[in-house]
């Protein structure tokens, strides 16, 4: 995404947490990308009229909590009428009874239904545990409202995943 937005004439810059992601987007051509963990994006110079958050990557929000933080610390780094595009997956589109008694335990403590303790694993190679969110629309609206951003439209799409559009303001 960010290799055709800068072919369109945007300034992009492209943000990740893995050095060797970071290394190959350089040398597919991206001009600007960093080294930097979603947790630290305030430190970013801004502003930015638009944030793109596409494989899934509303998910790195976490949970509630560190959801309503990354949106305070994305509205301090974009302009006034800024958009955040967030590709999410609902998790309750699922029949499956492993995943309906995970949710169940999941809000039993105190988490979200859809919230997920993972870290990355390559052969030798393994990151740290962090949270990974699954939300519903609603769920998505419910992190949203209050922290001066708004849902201006969901893009739902066929099967569990989806877009949506925040709007600052």
């Amino acid at each position: 995404m960010a290799l055709d937005l800068q072919h369109g004439g945007h300034n992009v810059l492209a943000i990740d947490n893995s050095p060797l992601a970071v290394k190959v987007t350089r040398l597919r051509g991206v001009k600007a990308a960093r080294i930097l963990p979603i947790r630290d994006i305030q430190t970013l110079p801004g502003p930015f009229d638009t944030i793109i958050m596409y494989g899934n990557n509303f998910g790195l929000f976490g949970g509630m909590t560190q959801a309503r933080r990354l949106l305070a610390a994305m509205r301090g780094i974009t302009s006034p009428d800024a958009t955040i595009i967030a590709a999410a997956a609902d998790p309750y589109q699922t029949r499956d009874p492993l995943h309906l008694a995970y949710h169940r335990r999941n809000r039993q403590r105190g988490r979200m239904g859809g919230q997920i303790r993972l870290r990355i694993r390559y052969r030798q190679f393994r990151g740290p545990w962090f949270d990974y969110l699954f939300a519903s629309p609603g769920e998505v609206r419910a992190i949203v409202a209050n922290t001066g951003w708004s849902v201006s439209a969901i893009v739902e799409s066929p099967g569990p995943g989806y877009v949506a559009i925040l709007q600052k303001g």
